[in-house]
């Protein structure tokens, strides 16, 4: 085969795997570890970490998760982007170790297999980081035996056995399976000791440089050498070797899952087939194959370690995501019993691979389809949830994580509200309390390892009158992670009472006589719901209009308030209520954060009322301030900073708006690391406006962000604040910070 077609075959399978990944996407679904997107998103908004956190000090898996986010934004495909690419890589890079096995086309049956892997395609769309580190590993593995095997320039072989240490390093601070590649590398080294010793060296000693000073780093920073191991300890689980926990990822392997479904396909046990039908193969298939039992082996039995009685322990749970570790050298030791039936029989190879990529794309199907399915309709019902920009959203907590971070145009934690109970007689009092608001019940969530008795299933629960059902997701399989369809519910006990109310009169003036008792009262809820109803009889009604739309805003229902304030302004408006009706649209618009709109209205009140005094509440809007703050507590610091130091150094602005301002400058200097700057911005507001209660939190911002790049000043800040400050929160603070430090030299 020409070299051309050779490249154009390779490009077909490797296309064909990303294919086949894109197309069968699973998505994210915050279940497996939530404290990942916690972790990693925090990072994303302040650019710092807190090395108190488990999840933090893995660096090898954060800083290429944050950068697809810093591209792509907090989506789904700005999580799982760093994962899905590796994955692709992780195609390129079994292509490359066959290659150094086995002459052609071998490496591109190698491929070929790892393309259609079920495993590896279900979880290059979720958040299996594990991906990441088989990535790190064995790019690692591959660039240092090129050094080995490859006949070139000693310089270039030099570079590449330096590469792989700095490979194994990110590898080292992702997780402690890169151990696992020591026997990889112990016997590659034997192997080749008489001609390879030189690069064996480079990358050895590449490696002990680079881990050695990260160890110390750690040492006199955490006084731990291994404190990013360590670290994570409280928060895993360990439990004394069992037979049943060393069997774990073989039982995930070789047997169905709970969805009837094989995670790794008929991978395992062809292989074991092939094994002994071919017991005699060459050094290269079998090596592979012991490659890949040593590393299943040591998965299953690290990280470990003894616990307070002496008894040696594991990690558990054993999760199906943490074989993708070990899927690279499954698929080539497969390939190399492949290869082997091609030597025996010329039809019977090409016949057993067209077999194998063909039910590796039927199984990744299979095993692929609970995600899609879960996660598929979650996407579904939050495009459903978008539309009800005025009401609380009630779910569980598995459900509104995902919509608070991934839904377009999401909604901010404070218009939503978690269902906590996880039994049908808990949950049932909390449907029962729920007044006002959209309530999602029902329907699939994480189908790996998710609390299935968390979800805000109905069970029974007889559905009050105030519920209205708006949305059924009917036609979906009742399985283990969906007990009931998933349902969308509006709940309003004022739009109950409005009908009843209503419906008492029949007049239009006797209608708009109660809405005007009801808003003069203040049930602004009722209020709103009286209005809507009277607007679809008669939508031309200015003053109802009016009312009904300064009813949403009191109510802060912001969408409403701004339909119906622009429909009563557009039908004439008395001055004073078209006054107020003006006001109440800047306020709803800077309540939905959209300040451009907010000045679009403040503007529009100069237009049309000139030299009348501005509302307290628009000066605020205008000065900048209110999008300044949101834009700091959205992580956005560089536009926060440039506002809020426009607005401190403006004449004319009131005095205690530019302290504010300087208080949430200094907050974001500190934020964004500028720690000089915010340790100058503090002096300031000090010499300004004295030690008051900001001052003091301010102080304390000062130590905490220090504790990472200046430890020791951080502590000598921490303990100024709980000496002078007794008896305040950020003394109380500052004493649980010094007790995280490591002890002052």
């Amino acid at each position: 085969m020409t070299p051309a077609r050779r490249r154009l075959a390779w490009a077909v399978v490797f296309g064909a795997g990303v294919v086949l990944r894109l197309a069968l996407s699973s998505g994210y679904g915050l279940g497996d570890d939530p404290n990942y997107f916690a972790c990693y998103h925090g990072i994303f908004r302040t650019g710092t970490y807190n090395p108190n956190d488990a999840y933090a000090m893995r660096f090898g898996l954060w800083v290429p998760v944050v950068a697809f986010m810093k591209v792509f934004g907090v989506t789904e495909v700005g999580w799982i982007g760093a994962i899905t690419f590796c994955s692709f890589v992780n195609l390129a890079l079994v292509y490359l170790l066959a290659r150094q096995e086995w002459e052609w086309p071998y490496p591109l049956v190698a491929m070929a297999l790892f393309a259609v892997f079920p495993l590896d395609v279900l979880c290059s769309t979720l958040f299996a980081n594990d991906e990441i580190v088989a990535t790190y590993c064995f790019t690692a593995f591959w660039l240092y035996r090129d050094a080995l095997l490859r006949d070139r320039a000693r310089g270039i072989r030099t570079v590449c056995a330096a590469l792989a240490g700095v490979f194994l390093l990110f590898g080292f601070v992702s997780k402690p399976w890169v151990a696992l590649m020591a026997p990889l590398f112990a016997i590659e080294a034997l192997r080749h000791w008489r001609r390879g010793w030189p690069y064996t060296l480079v990358t050895a000693g590449v490696t002990v440089v680079l881990v050695g000073g990260y160890v110390t780093w750690q040492w006199v920073r955490f006084g731990d050498p291994l404190w990013h191991v360590d670290v994570a300890r409280p928060v895993a689980i360990f439990l004394p070797y069992t037979r049943d926990i060393l069997l774990d990822y073989p039982r995930m392997l070789f047997f169905r899952n709970d969805y009837g479904s094989w995670f790794a396909g008929f991978y395992p046990h062809l292989l074991l087939l092939l094994a002994v039908l071919f017991p005699f193969p060459t050094f290269r298939a079998g090596k592979w194959l012991a490659f890949f039992a040593v590393m299943l082996l040591g998965l299953a039995a690290m990280p470990a370690g003894r616990d307070k009685d002496g008894q040696w322990t594991t990690l558990v749970p054993h999760i199906f995501r943490y074989l993708a570790f070990v899927s690279i050298p499954l698929c080539l030791a497969l390939a190399a019993y492949v290869r082997e039936v091609f030597r025996w029989r010329r039809w019977a190879g090409p016949t057993l691979l067209a077999g194998v990529v063909v039910l590796g794309v039927v199984q990744s199907v299979a095993v692929t389809a609970p995600s899609r399915d879960a996660f598929g309709e979650e996407r579904r019902a939050n495009a459903v949830l978008r539309q009800f920009t005025d009401e609380t959203i009630w779910s569980d907590w598995d459900l509104l994580a995902r919509f608070q971070n991934f839904a377009p145009a999401g909604k901010r934690a404070q218009v939503t509200h978690a269902l906590r109970s996880e039994t049908s007689e808990g949950r049932a009092q909390e449907f029962a309390a729920i007044s006002e608001g959209v309530v999602v019940t029902g329907g699939g969530r994480l189908p790996w390892y998710g609390c299935y008795r968390c979800t805000a299933d109905l069970a029974g629960f007889p559905v009050p009158a105030s519920w209205t059902l708006l949305e059924t997701f009917e036609g979906r399989p009742l399985t283990q992670y969906r007990h009931e369809p998933l349902r969308i519910w509006r709940v309003s006990q004022a739009a109950a009472r409005a009908k009843e109310m209503l419906a008492e009169r029949t007049d239009p003036e006797a209608k708009r006589a109660l809405l005007r008792e009801v808003a003069g009262r203040g049930d602004n809820a009722l209020a709103a719901e009286i209005g809507r109803r009277i607007l679809e009889e008669t939508p031309d009604d200015a003053e109802v209009a009016s009312l009904t739309g300064m009813a949403c805003a009191k109510s802060e229902k912001s969408g409403c308030a701004e339909r119906y304030l622009t429909q009563s302004l557009d039908h004439g408006l008395p001055p004073d209520r078209a006054r107020q009706a003006v006001v109440y649209l800047a306020l709803s618009a800077s309540r939905q954060q959209a300040f451009e709109r907010a000045r679009h209205w403040i503007d529009e009140y100069r237009q049309r009322f000139p030299g009348a005094p501005m509302d307290a509440q628009l000066e605020e809007i205008a000065t900048g301030l209110p999008e300044a703050v949101e834009r700091f507590h959205a992580g956005d610091l560089a536009a926060a900073r440039r506002l809020l130091e426009t607005i401190a150094s403006r004449t004319d602005v009131s005095p205690d708006r530019r302290q504010r301002a300087r208080y949430f400058l200094t907050l974001t200097l500190f934020r964004a690391g500028a720690i000089r700057d915010g340790i100058e911005q503090a002096a300031a507001y000090r010499t300004a406006y004295g030690e008051d209660p900001s001052w003091v939190e301010l102080h304390y911002r000062e130590g905490e962000a220090q504790v990472v790049r200046n430890p020791r000043a951080a502590r000598d800040v921490f303990a100024d604040v709980a000496q002078r400050y007794p008896g305040t929160f950020w003394a109380a603070q500052a004493q649980r910070q010094l007790s995280t430090l490591p002890p002052s030299s």
